[in-house]
Order: structure tokens, then C-alpha cells, then sequence
């Protein structure tokens, strides 16, 4: 009917999917009720809340997990990209080029699509916070960011370029970030990406070849220097890799 898609936007994203899965186009009819809908649609701008049925954001989310889970999400995405139905979440995710990539390489990672797709925008834990995402999911989007920065400043100072295995670790390590928004990084195709990548399937795995009993065995106490001598005698197994 005439105002199926302003009473419930949701619909656009069933839209997106079904005609991905069947191969079919919408009419003119329904394309025109999704502009028109887009066009009002209170979320326009990201910086100001605007009110809106509390449960529509949740249906929002759960509609994109549906979408992504299935086989032809691909299409289903450009359907939405086409329709200028990516309005809905964003502005600047309208205008993401990256996406599919972004995608690809988050099913190939094991991290949460929707919160890969998200990540495009520079709104991303807000977008997040409005789709109901969780907690942790929204986390994991502000540690990506962060090591993007992080990444970034150290590609200004020029000593990376002599950096170890070991001291690439080290920084990477250091701030305690989790495995997924490193890998939600490397998604990003950030600056160093292909280093996150060597730690995240390999240098992350790498142990002291002495376990912490041996070292007991041998005379070593619990406590900080213990910690501290496994992580040097680990820094030599990583820096055989590179031959560094």
C-alpha cells in the first residue's frame, strides 16, 4: 500500500533481501515510497536525536543480521546501496566504497559482520548504540579506532622501519586491545594492516620455548621477574621468525 515502507522501514532491508535471494526489482512504485520515506527519515542526522519508536532500532538490527547471514549478501548490500537505503544508518555509509572488502575479510577474520559494516563510518559507536548493539560490540568499534590512531601516529616516526617481530608485539600488546577489533582493524585496510595480520595469525601464538616450571625448576621465583624473563626468552622464538 501506499505507505507500507513509511510505516515500517524495516521493510526496505526485506526488500534488499528477498530480492537478492529471488532476482527480482522492485517496482517503480515501491523504489519512489523509499525515497520518499528516506527523505523524512528521522535519523538524517547522526549528531541529533530525534525521536523515533524504540523498536524500530532493534528491528533495524536484527533485519541486517538476517540480511548478512545469508548467502547473497553481497547483492542484497549493493540493493541497499542502489536504493540510497543506506540513509537509514548513515550519510557517510551511503558514500562507503569499501564495504565488500571490509566484509570479506571480516568472514574470513571471525568477526561480527554487522559490527564490520558499522565500522565504516565515523559514527560507528553511535551508529552501534542506536541499533541496540551490544555492549561489548560497541567496545570492540572504539578499540578499533583506537588502534587506527595508534597505527597512524607510529607511521610517522620512521624507527619502524628497523622495528623487530618482538618490538612490533610489544606495541601492538601493549594496551591490552582484544583479538577482534585488531581484527576489526585489519578489516579497515589500515596502515599496517599486514602486520596486524602476521601478529594476528601467527605472532600472537608464539611462547618461550621454557615454560614458567622449567624456569621454577632452575631456580626462578614466582613474581615479576619471572613474567619478565619468559617475555625476553619469547622475544627471541618471534624475532627467529623474520631472521631480525
Amino acid at each position: 500500500h501506499p505507505k507500507s515502507i513509511s510505516d515500517d522501514p524495516t521493510r526496505v532491508i526485506r526488500g534488499a533481501r528477498y530480492a537478492a535471494r529471488l532476482g527480482f526489482k522492485l517496482s517503480s512504485m515501491s523504489l519512489d515510497q523509499i525515497k520518499s520515506t528516506i527523505k523524512k527519515w528521522p535519523w538524517k542526522s547522526i549528531y541529533t536525536d530525534n525521536k523515533y519508536p524504540p523498536a524500530l532500532s532493534s528491528r533495524l538490527r536484527m533485519e541486517l543480521e538476517l540480511l548478512l547471514n545469508e548467502s547473497e549478501w553481497i547483492n542484497s548490500l549493493n540493493n541497499l546501496k542502489n536504493w540510497e537505503s543506506f540513509l537509514l544508518l548513515d550519510k557517510s555509509m551511503q558514500h562507503d566504497r569499501t564495504f565488500e572488502n571490509r566484509l570479506l575479510s571480516a568472514k574470513k577474520l571471525g568477526v561480527n559482520m554487522l559490527t564490520v559494516l558499522i565500522s565504516g563510518s565515523k559514527n560507528g559507536p553511535y551508529i552501534a548504540k542506536r541499533l541496540k548493539i551490544s555492549d561489548n560490540q560497541i567496545n570492540l568499534l572504539i578499540e578499533a579506532k583506537e588502534i587506527k590512531k595508534f597505527l597512524e601516529n607510529i607511521d610517522l616516526n620512521l624507527n619502524h622501519m628497523h622495528w623487530s617481530t618482538s618490538k612490533w608485539c610489544r606495541e601492538i600488546e601493549r594496551n591490552n586491545w582484544k583479538v577482534d577489533a585488531i581484527a576489526i582493524a585489519i578489516s579497515q585496510d589500515i596502515v599496517f594492516s599486514k602486520i596486524l595480520l602476521s601478529w594476528f595469525y601467527n605472532w600472537r601464538f608464539v611462547k618461550s620455548r621454557v615454560s614458567p616450571e622449567e624456569l621454577m625448576a632452575n631456580g626462578w621465583e614466582q613474581g615479576n621477574k619471572l613474567g619478565q624473563e619468559l617475555k625476553r626468552l619469547r622475544d627471541i622464538e618471534l624475532d627467529k621468525l623474520n631472521g631480525a
